[in-house]
C-alpha cells in the first residue's frame, strides 16, 4: 500500500469511526484501520447507553433492543436497593450493529476502511510526515500520513508514543450472554460486594427476549475474572438457572484524577485509548463519541493550517479538561469513595440511598453519562442534612471527605481547572 493519507485513524469503534467520518466530510484523505476481519466483532461492550447517546451517534432506532427504567442492586449482607424512574433512563443497543453503522457512515463520507489491519508502530519521515507500520494478510506494509488518531482501545499502540505514560486504573472483565428466565426487562441488575468482586461489580442486563448480557470485573491483578463470573452465576439471585451462550473478555481503562496525555506531535488519542471512560460504570461510548467530535475539529484545523505538532493539537486536550472531562474526574472521586467502604459500610450506604427522601433525587437526576448530577443534588442543604442524619457516626469522616473532595473538583480547582477553548 503506497497511498498517502492526511489522517490514519487506528480503530473502527464508535470513537474512531466518528473521527474518520467527520474528517472525511471535510475532504481530507482518511484511512480507517480495523484490526479484526469484521467491524464490531468480537463485541467487548454491554451496549447500555442513554437516549442521548443514540442521538449523538445518529444510530437508527432499530438498533435498540431494550429500554431500561431502573436498577436493582444487590449489596452485602442481603441489602437490596431498587430504584425505578417513570421513563426510560437507558437503552440496550445492538452493539455490533452500532459499530457497523458508524463505520459505514465513515465510508459513505469518503473514508477508506481497511479491515484485518493491525497497527504496529509509527516513525517520522524526513519530510515531516509519519510512516505508520501495519500488519495485514501476514505481511507488513507502511502508510504515509500527516496525522495518526489512536482509537485503538485499552491496549493502545499509539498511546506509547505520547510524552508521558498512560495513567489510570484498568478493570479486567469477563462477560457474555446467557439464557435466563424471570428477569424484569425494565431494570438492570448489579452485584455490589467489595469482597466477592474486588474493585468492580457484577451485572446482568436483560435483552427482553429471554437472554441477558452479564459480566464481572476486578481491578486487582491476580484475581481471575473467570472465577468471579462462576461466582456470579452460582450466587447472584437474578441468574439462577442461567445457561451461558457465549463469553468474551476484555480490559476497561478507567479515567483517573490525573488525566492522561491525549496529544503529541502528529498523534491524538480518543475513546478508550485516551482513557475517556467513566470510572463509575466503565461505559465509554458517549464520552468517546463526544470527544471524537472535538478531536476531529481540532485535527481538521491543524491539517488546514499545515502543521500537526503537539502545540497545534493542544486545544483538544484543553477541551477534555473542561466540563465533560471534569464530570469523568468527579466519577473518579465517587469511585474512590465506594472503594474505601467496607462491606458493612457499603450496605449502610445502599440503605441510605434507598431512603425515600434521597431516592427521589436519584430517580429524578440519575444519569449514567453524568453521575455527578445526582450526587450534586444530594449535596444541596436539604438532602445533605437528611443524609448526615442517616449516616452512622463511624461513617462521618468518610462522608465529610467525599463531600469536600466533590466540591473541590466540582468547582474546577486542581487538575483540569485550566480554561478550555479551541484556541491554540
Amino acid at each position: 500500500m503506497s497511498a498517502r493519507y492526511d489522517v490514519v485513524v487506528v480503530g473502527a469503534g464508535p470513537a474512531g469511526s466518528t473521527v474518520a467520518r467527520l474528517l472525511a466530510q471535510r475532504s481530507f484523505r482518511v484511512l480507517l484501520l480495523e484490526e479484526h476481519p469484521q467491524v464490531g466483532q468480537p463485541c467487548h461492550c454491554s451496549g447500555l447507553v442513554t437516549p442521548r447517546t443514540l442521538s449523538a451517534t445518529g444510530a437508527p432506532p432499530d438498533l435498540v433492543w431494550n429500554r431500561v427504567q431502573g436498577v436493582v442492586a444487590y449489596g452485602p449482607e442481603g441489602v437490596v436497593l431498587s430504584l425505578s424512574a417513570p421513563q426510560p433512563k437507558a437503552l440496550v443497543l445492538d452493539r455490533v450493529g452500532l459499530d457497523r453503522f458508524l463505520a459505514e457512515q465513515a465510508e459513505e463520507a469518503g473514508a477508506y476502511l481497511l479491515p484485518g489491519a493491525r497497527a504496529l508502530g509509527v516513525e517520522r519521515n524526513g519530510d515531516g510526515t509519519l510512516a505508520l507500520r501495519l500488519r495485514r494478510n501476514g505481511g507488513e506494509e507502511v502508510v504515509a500520513c500527516r496525522l495518526v488518531v489512536g482509537a485503538d482501545g485499552s491496549r493502545s499502540v499509539m498511546a506509547r508514543y505520547l510524552p508521558a505514560p498512560p495513567s489510570g486504573e484498568a478493570v479486567y472483565a469477563l462477560g457474555g450472554e446467557v439464557a435466563v428466565q424471570g428477569l424484569d426487562p425494565s431494570v438492570v441488575y448489579c452485584a455490589l460486594d467489595p469482597v466477592a468482586y474486588p474493585g468492580w461489580f457484577g451485572w446482568a442486563i436483560p435483552l427482553g427476549d429471554g437472554t441477558a448480557r452479564i459480566g464481572v470485573g476486578t481491578a486487582q491483578r491476580g484475581v481471575s475474572p473467570r472465577l468471579l463470573l462462576q461466582r456470579l452465576l452460582e450466587t447472584f439471585p437474578p441468574l439462577r438457572g442461567a445457561r451461558v451462550l457465549r463469553l468474551q473478555g476484555g480490559v476497561i481503562p478507567l479515567a483517573s484524577l490525573r488525566p492522561r496525555p491525549l496529544v503529541g506531535d502528529g498523534i491524538m488519542l480518543v475513546g478508550d485509548a485516551g482513557g475517556q471512560v467513566k470510572p463509575t460504570s466503565g461505559g465509554g461510548i458517549y464520552t468517546g463519541v463526544e470527544s471524537a467530535r472535538w478531536c476531529a475539529q481540532v485535527a481538521g484545523r491543524a491539517l488546514e493550517r499545515g502543521g500537526c505538532s503537539a502545540r497545534a493539537l493542544a486545544s483538544y486536550e484543553r477541551w477534555w479538561h473542561g466540563p465533560l472531562g471534569r464530570e469523568v474526574r468527579l466519577g473518579a472521586v465517587l469511585r474512590r469513595f465506594f472503594l474505601s467502604l467496607s462491606p458493612s459500610e457499603l450496605g449502610v450506604a445502599l440503605r441510605m440511598l434507598g431512603d425515600p427522601r434521597l431516592a427521589h433525587y436519584l430517580r429524578a437526576y440519575g444519569d449514567i453519562d453524568f453521575p455527578g448530577r445526582a450526587f450534586t443534588h444530594l449535596l444541596r442543604p436539604g438532602p445533605l442534612w437528611t443524609a448526615f442524619r442517616l449516616v452512622p457516626l463511624a461513617l462521618w469522616p468518610k462522608a465529610v471527605r467525599i463531600a469536600v473532595q466533590w466540591a473541590y473538583h466540582r468547582v474546577g480547582i486542581g487538575i483540569g481547572a485550566r480554561p478550555w477553548s479551541l484556541s491554540p
